[in-house]
């Protein structure tokens, strides 16, 4: 091969490179991008489960997490610290469940402290039940009263999509099988 084709063939070859570098970095950068959004939003479950909305992503979150008929909870903060726990005073949360056949499931949720994170009883973040009945649904619509940040709040659990919006269902109801405490 001659100097001269070899020269063509690393000028081609150059040109080449340059023009589809850009479009690579690009595609590169616009998920790069989505994936800092995600990050930089804080919404990732900081124990493998799924977020639900507490009266808004501004409030806070809680983070469910079903395994085997087992249901633990963490009770997170809003915006974008979805890592931060929130300790509440509640030893319990009496939660009610709705199955899509309409079924009532009533469980209570016992306080269980992280104690590595300095949690105890009587303020704790981190919330655990069981009921055989979950272990065959495969969706469910949970409805609590927590006391959170200082106020009772509605929770609302949509299993397994997760919740975001306000406490409000489609027909206008609020979680109301358990009477605000005051």
């Amino acid at each position: 091969m001659n100097s001269r084709m070899f020269t063509h063939m690393v000028l081609v070859l150059g040109v080449f490179l340059i023009l589809s570098v850009p479009s690579f970095t690009e595609e590169k950068s616009s998920k790069s991008n989505a994936h800092e959004k995600h990050e930089h939003e804080g919404h990732i479950p900081p124990h493998g489960g799924i977020l639900h909305e507490i009266e808004g992503c501004a409030v806070g979150h809680a983070e469910v997490k079903i395994i085997d008929g087992n249901i633990e909870i963490w009770l997170l903060d809003g915006g974008n610290e979805t890592n931060r726990s929130i300790p509440i005073s509640d030893e319990r949360i009496p939660l009610s469940i709705l199955s899509p056949q309409n079924e009532r499931i009533e469980l209570t949720l016992i306080s269980d402290p992280m104690r590595l994170a300095g949690e105890k009883a009587g303020k704790s973040s981190h919330f655990i039940g069981k009921s055989d009945a979950l272990k065959k649904l495969p969706a469910f619509e949970g409805y609590a009263w927590v006391r959170f940040k200082g106020t009772m709040r509605a929770l609302r659990i949509s299993h397994p999509k997760g919740f975001e919006g306000d406490v409000e269902q489609e027909n206008g109801n609020k979680p109301s099988d358990h009477e605000e405490k005051k």
